[in-house]
């Protein structure tokens, strides 16, 4: 079988029952899927086509990256930090995953389902949240800026905006249901069954604090890297965006991550 090439898709009845389905991987030359809870008008090829390698075989670490929690930023972090620690791997079993190409926000039980029990047990696994009332404007914004940029998200950017305003956005599945293209609440992308699967759980307010804190307990150096703000979107403070109805919407969503990691509006 051909490599995956996300430019060029299988055509009528394969196009059709590949777009319900998410692209996870490709292993021992066989495309991975998984079949999706899908959002609204979910029936998009780009969202297949957001692909990233998370896996660093180099330092040991996979990073689960949840949407809008900084994770281009993180991405880039650790893709140097690997770099930096040159071509022989920590965990050097990985490193058949980590050259294939998978859809960038997995789901830490679905990277353990596909790795398996005991390679995800060696590794050290970190992900990390985001204020909510933070996190639901940027996902907002990037229906209204980034979106529109994967041609095959047409229709559901026609869909947010046509809702005409955030707080609107709340209310439909796009807040109440998703983050960006995917279903979701944060805790999602960590646990397994109402328990944590990763290592670490940073918070991306205090990221720089939260990245020595995985250097120190995986024993890794910081390499001389410095963490850069990639890919933000451009918009007001998020508090302008609320009433106080929007932000019980936030609150009520997002209890669990709000009451863990005590955040605040």
């Amino acid at each position: 079988m051909t490599p995956f090439d996300p430019l060029h898709w299988p055509r009528r009845k394969e196009t059709q029952r590949k777009m319900s389905l998410l692209f996870l991987g490709i292993r021992h030359g066989k495309q991975l899927w998984r079949n999706l809870k899908p959002g609204p008008g979910y029936g998009s090829k780009s969202s297949h086509m957001r692909l990233q390698r998370n896996i660093f075989p180099s330092i040991g670490v996979i990073f689960v990256h949840i949407p809008k929690t900084a994770g281009t930023s993180l991405h880039s972090y650790f893709s140097q930090l690997s770099d930096a620690y040159g071509a022989t791997p920590r965990l050097p079993e990985l490193e058949p995953y980590a050259r294939e190409i998978a859809y960038k926000h997995k789901m830490a039980c679905e990277l353990k389902a596909w790795i398996g029990d005991e390679l995800w047990s060696r590794a050290f696994k970190v992900a990390f949240v985001r204020n909510p009332w933070d996190l639901m404007v940027s996902s907002y914004n990037w229906w209204l800026q980034k979106a529109p940029t994967y041609p095959h998200f047409g229709a559901q950017v026609e869909q947010v905006q046509a809702l005409g305003s955030f707080k609107s956005f709340l209310a439909s599945d796009f807040g109440t249901r998703m983050i960006n293209e995917v279903t979701g609440s944060m805790e999602d992308w960590f646990q397994d069954s109402g328990r944590d699967i990763v290592d670490y759980v940073g918070k991306v307010e205090t990221i720089d604090a939260d990245l020595r804190a995985i250097r120190d307990l995986a024993g890794l150096s910081d390499g001389g890297i410095l963490l850069e703000q990639l890919n933000p979107t451009k918009r007001e403070g998020y508090r302008s965006y609320y009433d106080d109805e929007s932000r019980e919407m936030i609150r009520r969503r997002f209890a669990y991550i709000i009451d863990r990691f005590g955040y605040r509006f």
